[in-house]
């Protein structure tokens, strides 16, 4: 009898499919924007807070969802490994691939900074011209 009971709690019913279920892109997509806005720091929170932005609130209203269709997809997700995991395997990827095109545009502005420092080094090293004009010699 107690064998029985045990193996009844394990039974976790998963939660039905739901009727407003977000897709699978749109949810990597809502999850990606949440991460982004979960990463602000310093000034950026600061500009958030002065305009009383809610990023959860902002997410919602741009994917026109509300919190129980979000927390209800999220949970049917979460239940379906399979799906879960390629969802939050798309959002990684697009968390790196979004860290390396900003890295490569640093790296851009970082060479673009040492080539006109040496450019100006180069021309305050370069004799100065006089700008006069030799008149042709006649030979």
């Amino acid at each position: 009898m107690i064998a029985l009971f045990m193996v009844s709690c394990y039974e976790i019913e998963k939660p039905k499919k739901p009727k407003n279920l977000i897709s699978k892109e749109e949810m990597v997509n809502i999850l990606l924007d949440l991460k982004l806005l979960a990463s602000t720091t310093g000034q950026n929170v600061k500009v958030l807070d002065s305009n009383n932005v809610d990023a959860e609130r902002f997410v919602y209203n741009k994917y026109n969802i509300d919190s129980t269709q979000f927390a209800l997809s999220s949970d049917y997700y979460a239940h379906n490994i399979e799906d879960y995991e390629a969802i939050y395997e798309k959002v990684k990827d697009s968390l790196e691939a979004i860290n390396n095109y900003y890295n490569d545009l640093q790296s851009k502005d970082v060479e673009a900074g040492e080539e006109e420092a040496n450019k100006r080094e180069s021309a305050e090293e370069a004799p100065l011209e006089t700008g006069l004009i030799t008149p042709p010699s006649d030979k």
